[in-house]
Order: structure tokens, then sequence, then C-alpha cells
């Protein structure tokens, strides 16, 4: 199946349902080889390209949501994080192509099945604990960044509610406040990005960002209330950095940035 699943790589045939099956059985597998450059990337080509009809997409999500692959082992760190964090990724491509203008699955899902992943990423990423980035065993591990990657999916989707994020940012919030070791490989700004994404399709105001952030508090001087404020201090970073450099920072939420307690931590 292996060498199969290599060669459609580069084809443009549909994918079967034992193919589609043999994929999600692996997503979590142990070897990067596998786990990386052949089975996310064949889910990539397949949802991307539009290679499965709408059975089979509405199959693949049943099965994540019955087999509860989303939060298998929550709250450990062994091999199991694995299939958490990729199924994230694949929750996102499922979400992309649902609510994308243009793509053939646009409005696959029932409202019903969008609002499970609604509240599917709600409830995961802040019980999230393995904050792995890059493991020399397991290649790219990334729970917390491919877990903000569902939640940009959810938050971004045209047919997530207004009123309901700041439900998104109580769980950014939750994230960088709770997690008691200092990222290592980017996890804060895949956190920003979520609000920068929010920004730039004009589904949040900047004067919400900035009241939002005032919530943003550490106290206490335990090496694990340091973590979180380097973890905020890269969060509000890179929020400042890159509405700066697209020139479009207000002065309101500049003002809010510059003067947090945390930003020069």
């Amino acid at each position: 199946m292996i060498k199969q699943l290599q060669e459609k790589l580069n084809q443009s045939h549909p994918y079967t349902s034992e193919e589609l099956a043999w994929l999600l059985d692996h997503i979590g597998d142990p070897d990067p080889a596998v786990r990386d450059n052949l089975v996310y990337l064949s889910f990539c080509h397949a949802l991307l390209d539009g290679l499965v009809d709408e059975v089979q997409l509405a199959s693949l999500l049943d099965e994540t949501l019955t087999r509860q692959l989303q939060t298998t082992g929550l709250g450990t760190c062994d091999e199991r994080t694995l299939t958490r964090s990729f199924t994230s990724l694949l929750h996102t491509l499922l979400l992309y192509v649902d609510g994308q203008e243009g793509h053939p699955y646009r409005g696959w899902m029932r409202a019903s099945q969008r609002e499970m992943l609604w509240q599917l990423v709600l409830d995961y990423l802040p019980a999230e604990r393995d904050i792995r980035g890059y493991d020399s065993v397991y290649g790219w591990v990334h729970a917390i960044a491919h877990g903000a990657d569902f939640l940009q999916a959810v938050a971004c989707h045209p047919q997530f509610p207004l009123n309901r994020l700041t439900d998104v940012w109580e769980v950014i919030r939750a994230v960088l406040l709770e997690v008691e070791t200092t990222f290592s490989a980017g996890e804060s700004s895949r956190l920003a990005a979520v609000l920068l994404q929010l920004l730039a399709q004009e589904r949040l105001t900047q004067d919400q960002v900035a009241m939002w952030l005032s919530d943003l508090q550490v106290s206490g001087d335990e090496p694990s209330d340091y973590a979180k404020q380097l973890n905020s201090q890269a969060f509000l970073s890179v929020l400042y950095f890159q509405l700066e450099k697209e020139g479009v920072l207000g002065t309101t939420l500049k003002q809010a940035l510059l003067n947090h307690p945390h930003l020069l931590a």
C-alpha cells in the first residue's frame, strides 16, 4: 500500500475507500516518513485536488469523530500525541475545503458536523499538554501548532458565528496561561496567526484584540510563570511586528501591545 500511495501522489486518480482507510489508520504513524511525507501529503492531495467524493469525505469525518482520534490519550505525552496532532491537520483540511469559495467541496458538511468540529477544537486545544516541537525519533510532533491551525480553520470558516470569536480568544489565552514550559518551535506564532487571519478577513477588529489583551496577565515568579511570560511575549511580538510590517497597526492596538507588561518580559 505504501508504494501504491507514493505513486498516487504524482497522479490525478481518485482515491479508493480502501486507500483512505489505510491513511486514516496511519495518521499517527510513529515513522515521520510515513506520517508526514505520505499520509499527510496524501490527504492534502486527495482533498485539495478533489480526488474523493462526498461520501468518502463524510466517512473520513465520521471515522475521526467515532474513533475519537482528536482526543486519544489527551493529557499524555506519548505516541498517541501523533494521532491527535495529525488529526488536527486532517480536520483543518476538511474545514478548509468546506468553506473555501470556488472549491468543488464547498459546503459539503452538514451544520451539525461543523458544530461538532467547532466544539471539538475549543475543548481539545486548552487540554493539550504535549508541547514537543521536533522530536529526534518521531520528527515533528507539534500538537500545539497543529491545534492552532485547526483553531484558525474553525475561526475563519465563513459559517463560524462571529459572536463565538470570544471563545476562540479564550482558547488562545488558556494555552498561553496554562502551558508551563517555554515553547520551542513557533507555537506562539501559530496562535498569533489565528488573530492575524481574523483581522485580515475583517471578522475581528483591532479594538477587540486590544481589549482582549488586557486579560493576558501572568502573575507569580515561579519558573513556570516565567515560561508563560515568554510564550506570551512571543505571541505579542508576532502580533506587533506583523501588523506593523503590513502598515495596518492602528493606534489603539499599538498602544495595547507596547504597554503590555509581557511584551518585554
